[in-house]
């Protein structure tokens, strides 16, 4: 299924690309695939339409799947609480984030 596909148009100019419970499961099906962590930028790249700006929520992890967000994102926004649990958190999240953008 392509991105373009399943974008839907929320008016006001504001458009969605919903997840699927099925994304949970293409996590395991993406381990073996070469450049897995170049498919949504890909697919961004891809789209016919041009849009101001993406916003890719992933999951709460460190896994794959935020490894493919974050291959694809300029920039990163990281909401959290004030504790101690989401600063250590937060603190991995950079340092995954950094580490992705300098080996993409």
């Amino acid at each position: 299924m392509e991105l373009a596909d399943i974008i839907q148009d929320l008016g006001s100019g504001l458009y969605l690309a919903p997840s699927d419970i099925s994304l949970a499961v293409s996590e395991l099906g993406l381990t073996g695939r070469m450049g897995r962590e170049n498919i949504l930028r890909e697919a961004i790249v891809n789209l016919d339409q041009n849009y101001d700006i993406y916003f890719i929520d992933c999951p709460p992890s460190l896994g794959l799947l935020t490894v493919i967000g974050l291959v694809a994102a300029d920039a990163v926004l990281t909401p959290t609480q004030s504790q101690a649990v989401d600063l250590r958190f937060l603190i991995l999240g950079y340092l995954r984030a950094h580490q992705v953008g300098t080996e993409s």
